[in-house]
């Protein structure tokens, strides 16, 4: 199990989700603070948040102790991760490379997670 506890610090609020999907990506499942990347993550289906001393030790006595929460978790870790690696969004990797894609004005991480079927990149 990972344990992603963090202060919201502005430090600590600026950084990536990358700890989370480093975890998840090898089917661990996390327990993390309730920080903006961590929520949106959490969004997707993946990890746990723990609010206060009570919340961590109740989501983590529970992953202890329970191998199937943690085989759903694992599970449903991966397959968000397999809906986000490079090449399921190389056409839009490749349309914001050559200024050749739709701007839909979201955010660079909401277009990710969004993301539909990548077109295919040009020869």
């Amino acid at each position: 199990m990972g344990l992603v506890p963090l202060q919201p610090s502005p430090f600590n609020v600026a950084k990536s989700w990358l700890k989370g999907i480093e975890h998840t990506a090898l089917g661990v499942p996390f327990v993390a603070s309730p920080l903006p990347e961590y929520v949106k993550l959490h969004d997707l289906g993946v990890g746990l948040l723990a609010d206060s001393p009570e919340e961590w030790a109740d989501h983590v006595g529970r992953l202890l102790t329970s191998p199937g929460e943690r085989a759903e978790l694992a599970e449903a870790g991966r397959a968000v991760m397999a809906s986000l690696t490079y090449e399921a969004h190389a056409g839009r990797w490749w349309d914001a490379w050559t200024g050749t894609g739709v701007d839909d004005g979201l955010p660079a991480a909401t277009m990710v997670v969004g993301a539909g079927t990548a077109a295919p990149v040009p020869a």
